[in-house]
């Protein structure tokens, strides 16, 4: 296997509450969370994009579709994420870990490119541009250090922690070197991510009238629409 500096893993699971199956609509072509792994893809510092899903049978349709497409896929516990993440990042060793949700089909390798580079240049351990909001809900994008992703599996033992990852790094901040990355503008007020009908709606309706391919659409066009 070839070196890995920088790792994209994007989470998702089939069974969401408010949009059940939400991740498998589809959308210009194909299931929603395709078009998301194509768009993290695109960005040209990153060197591997797998999906994480649980070995629920629920997700077994999920995990087919996604190696369809040719990307690889890590299965891990229902409810422990950071135990997927953990998994996949012994099968895949890197330096960078990006985290992504299933939920963001606009999500931009541009930003992604920023946080990144972000992250690099303050020496941090843990980036974010969700610390403090200033994207459209739905851009949303970690850089963590393996190292430290390793360190926090270890620490973590709450429910809420091994769900969501990350909360255990900034809900401890005197812990770890944090870097926030924020927007010269205050967008936050829009939202393009993927969560109950209503924003299906909406995303649905960009990628109908923005006048170019779903997978070209950044920011500036949404905005503009």
């Amino acid at each position: 296997m070839a070196n890995i500096e920088t790792i994209a893993v994007v989470q998702a699971r089939s069974s969401s509450s408010r949009l059940p199956g939400k991740v498998l609509l589809e959308l210009a072509g194909a299931p929603v969370i395709v078009g998301i792994l194509n768009r993290v893809s695109l960005c040209t510092d990153v060197d591997k994009v797998i999906l994480a899903t649980s070995d629920d049978s629920s997700d077994d349709q999920l995990a087919s579709r996604v190696q369809e497409a040719g990307f690889e896929v890590v299965r891990g516990p229902l409810d422990d994420v950071l135990g997927r993440f953990e998994k996949a990042l012994e099968i895949y060793p890197a330096q960078y870990c990006i985290r992504i949700t299933g939920d963001c089909p606009f999500i931009d390798p541009d930003w992604i490119s920023r946080v990144l580079a972000k992250h690099k240049m303050m020496d941090a351990e843990y980036s974010s541009n969700a610390l403090n909001p200033s994207l459209p809900d739905g851009l949303d994008c970690e850089v963590i250090n393996v190292d430290t992703l390793k360190t926090v599996a270890n620490l973590a033992n709450e429910s809420i922690d091994r769900e969501h990852v990350t909360h255990y790094i900034y809900t401890h901040p005197e812990d770890f070197r944090i870097c926030s990355v924020t927007n010269d503008v205050d967008h936050s007020s829009i939202r393009i991510t993927l969560d109950n009908p209503q924003d299906w709606r909406v995303i649905q309706r960009i990628v109908q009238e923005v006048d170019m391919d779903y997978l070209s659409i950044r920011l500036k066009e949404i905005l503009d629409f």
